[in-house]
């Protein structure tokens, strides 16, 4: 066994009150490596870059987090390869007294393994993992006169490749978009134009395995979207990232194929008194076709939703949670296991605040909460076996839960707890086993209407339903040897409320499914 570590840590950046800050320092860590006795080779870098110096006088920004790249490549004709690659970006430089934040800093990591032997059944491995730094905060308590705003999130770039002439290969590529930075500023102050939250930084990751051999190959991309930050006083939050990722995930061999590939919108920032950010969506498409058997794993899942506020002369509604698609078209000759799944992101919350808490903006701050995300109309999922192998197919839809509303003293009215996002599916999953056995799965589930909270006696505003589900399938046997299918359909919970006065609650999703089964011959 050779196993070789290596890190590289860039420096801090100094921060200043009356001048230039500091700028962060980079990181970079590279291994390459070829074993030529050793029964197993691991190699593992990792670059962690510094963060940018803070600034307390506007006239002089904050600086940005230091970039980080680590790669780690591996070969070797004698024995298993596995290799790791860890990239994180520093941390923006955070803003005083009306100076801005510095952004986050990029992130890239590359992972390659290799393994050459055309008569020894090596295992290849190589896994990278990058995630973008977050952006510096902006706080205005200290003197700040003007709008600051804080730093965007880092992106995160990841790509990671195995190859085995005979053996088995893993493939793992992460990659999580940095965080937008969050903006304070105290007391609230109606002249004082607030400060701006960071938006979400972006992700990307690619991953790709081979086994010339027809051994294993197991293959996982999984994206997150940077979530925005929080905006202070009048100040815009950031808005969360998308997420779009089209077959990132690649594998070949005449064997198993094992792919599995997930996208993840970033959360949208908090607003107090300003515009409120967008939840990123997220969408996770993979169609192919593919020689052996294939079990395949494809997820979409929607940012949540940012909480309201405003005053009662300007008030601002909780952001819905963010929009989901999945889908997957596959074909193979051997056996199929499909599951797609599209998950909305949960609906914001709203905050209503009485006036006798200090609060200076008139008597309430209110609006209504966020809605559940929805699931895209063209997120649907198909196995077909091309040679008469066994294929299962199963498709889910969750909608997001709506988000709650919060009521603190006297309380108002006219704001609402967000409804549960709604699921349709109408003949979405499909399949063709030819005359293997053919089994379908379609299952819509709607989302949790949200909960009124914490309110008074005074309060006549209403607790959220939960989202209508609808699954309905209508299949032919055809040749199949035998068909089984499932649909399912589960309306969303209603929301709750522990109001002192008879509040209504919401009512629960409705839900339909239905299934239409047409026998032509049976073996």
């Amino acid at each position: 066994l050779l196993n070789l570590i290596q890190t590289a840590e860039g420096g801090d950046g100094g921060s200043s009150e009356q001048g230039n800050p500091g700028q962060a320092g980079t990181a970079t860590s590279r291994l390459d490596r070829s074993a030529s006795q050793e029964a197993i080779l691991s190699l593992e870098t990792i670059a962690i870059g510094g963060d940018g110096g803070g600034s307390a006088n506007q006239s002089f920004n904050s600086q940005s987090g230091g970039v980080a790249f680590a790669e780690s490549d591996g070969s070797s004709s004698v024995g298993d390869v596995y290799t790791h690659a860890t990239a994180t970006g520093g941390t923006g430089g955070a803003g005083l007294s009306s100076a801005n934040g510095g952004d986050g800093a990029s992130s890239q990591a590359f992972a390659t393994s290799f393994a050459n032997s055309s008569t020894l059944h090596q295992t290849t491995s190589a896994r990278a993992d990058a995630t973008g730094g977050a952006g510096g905060a902006v706080d205005t308590s200290t003197g700040g006169t003007t709008f600051a705003r804080a730093g965007r999130g880092g992106n995160a770039d990841v790509n990671a490749s195995a190859a085995s002439q005979t053996g088995d290969v893993f493939v793992s590529a992460t990659a999580v978009g940095g965080k937008g930075g969050n903006a304070t500023t105290e007391p609230e102050d109606s002249t004082f134009p607030g400060s701006e939250g960071g938006e979400g930084g972006n992700a990307m990751a690619e991953a790709n395995g081979i086994s010339h051999g027809g051994g294993l190959v197991n293959v996982a991309v999984d994206v997150t979207g940077g979530s925005g930050g929080d905006g202070a006083n009048f100040g815009r939050a950031g808005d969360g990232w998308d997420v779009d990722l089209s077959n990132d995930a690649h594998g070949q061999t005449s064997g198993q194929l094992i792919i599995s590939q997930i996208a993840r919108g970033g959360d949208a920032g908090s607003a107090e008194l300003g515009d409120i950010g967008e939840a990123g969506n997220a969408s996770s498409r993979w169609n192919s076709f593919e020689q052996g058997d294939v079990a395949v794993f494809v997820q979409a899942i929607g940012g949540a939703g940012t909480n309201g506020g405003g005053t009662n002369f300007n008030p601002f509604d909780g952001r819905g949670g963010g929009r989901a698609e999945a889908e997957s078209d596959v074909t193979a000759n051997g056996n199929v296991d499909l599951v797609v799944e599209a998950i909305g992101g949960r609906g914001g919350d709203v905050l209503e605040i009485d006036g006798a808490d200090g609060t200076p903006f008139g008597v309430f701050r209110y609006g209504s909460a966020g809605a559940g995300g929805e699931i895209d109309s063209s997120t649907h999922a198909m196995g077909q076996s091309q040679q008469n192998g066994n294929v299962n197919v199963r498709l889910v839809g969750r909608g997001g839960d709506g988000g709650h509303t919060h009521a603190v003293g006297f309380g108002g009215g006219g704001f609402d707890a967000g409804r549960g996002g709604n699921v349709s599916f109408s003949n979405k999953a499909d399949g063709f086993s030819g005359t293997g056995k053919l089994r379908l799965e379609q299952v819509a589930i709607g989302g949790r209407g949200g909960d009124f909270l914490d309110a008074d006696s005074f309060s006549s505003s209403f607790a959220s339903g939960g989202g209508e589900a609808m699954s309905t399938l209508d299949k032919s046997s055809g040749n199949a040897r035998s068909l089984d299918v499932v649909t399912e359909a589960i309306g969303g919970d209603a929301g709750m409320t522990n109001n002192r006065n008879p509040v209504p609650r919401g009512f629960g999703g409705d839900a339909v499914s239905y299934t239409h089964l047409r026998a032509h011959e049976t073996y």
